[in-house]
């Protein structure tokens, strides 16, 4: 049962009249605490949390800091979706070294290649640079895996935080890898039709390569039936067996994938890290 405290926070948090409205609606989905849909509008909806640092202000609620505990992008969430059910059609797992079965695979970093995983690009504890930062604009799901070996890493591998936008060619690269299939048909059918959200797409962008298009209902529908997805206990548990932290001390246990935070207090990273009860983000 999520707790009263749990939920007051959720709804405090963000107290903009159409927001709560929305959270309400999430609820009346089966969505709680955890989950926030915010429409931009037709074309750009994300997901997000609720919940973030409280300050008290008389009987006020201030949000500090940003998206604490951040659930990522409604599209990146899609794409995990997406290849965890391609990962049902062989004998591995998301949290296998993805070398295991793509052995062609070639990091410029010495021996990650042999252990970085899907886990490690949704984290964003790869390494892996921007791809605005990468001199070579042509990278997509074709040759990323053969041009990964020529990238240098932005940072040591698992040592920290560091937002990257390169896993997504490399998760389509494995998602036609896995299904032998082209990266829309294969969303539309194990996503879109199995969540029933009408009005996607997959659309191809000239400058961005494959994007999701996607609507309020829909990807209130998709975050609805998320809880009940085979990947949603690898999204949102502990995984401390794939993550490290040198930067604090003592190491802490790495949140699930899209927990993770990182903050700077006197000059000095850290790291937050935020679990799910009953559907309802809580600090550890």
């Amino acid at each position: 049962m999520i707790s009263t405290h749990a939920e007051q926070k959720a709804h405090t948090v963000l107290p903009d009249p159409l927001l709560v409205e929305i959270s309400k609606l999430c609820g009346a989905y089966g969505v709680l605490g955890c989950h926030l849909v915010i429409v931009k509008d037709d074309v750009d909806v994300r997901v997000a949390s609720t919940l973030g640092k409280i300050k008290s202000k008389g009987k006020d609620a201030l949000r500090v800091g940003q998206e604490l505990c951040p659930l990522g992008a409604s599209a990146q969430l899609i794409t995990l979706l997406a290849i965890s059910e391609a990962f049902m059609l062989t004998e591995h797992k998301i949290t296998d070294p993805i070398k295991g079965y793509l052995p062609e695979l070639q990091m410029s970093e010495k021996d990650v290649a042999d252990k970085i995983t899907c886990v490690d690009l949704i984290t964003h504890m790869s390494g892996l640079p921007r791809l605005s930062g990468i001199p070579d604009k042509d990278i997509n799901a074709d040759n990323v895996i053969s041009k990964l070996g020529a990238i240098k890493p932005e940072h040591p591998f698992r040592s920290t935080y560091y937002p990257t936008n390169i896993a997504g060619p490399i998760l389509e690269a494995l998602i036609k890898h896995l299904t032998n299939q082209n990266v829309p048909a294969w969303i539309d059918d194990c996503i879109f039709q199995k969540y029933a959200m009408q009005s996607s797409q997959v659309a191809r962008d000239g400058n961005r390569g494959n994007v999701i298009l996607s609507n309020g209902r829909d990807i209130l529908q998709f975050v609805a039936g998320l809880p009940h997805a085979s990947i949603y206990e690898q999204l949102f548990t502990i995984q401390a067996e794939n993550i490290d932290y040198p930067l604090n001390s003592p190491p802490q246990l790495a949140a699930g994938c899209f927990g993770l935070v990182k903050t700077s207090y006197n000059g000095k990273d850290t790291y937050e890290n935020w679990s799910l009860e009953m559907g309802t983000a809580s600090c550890l």
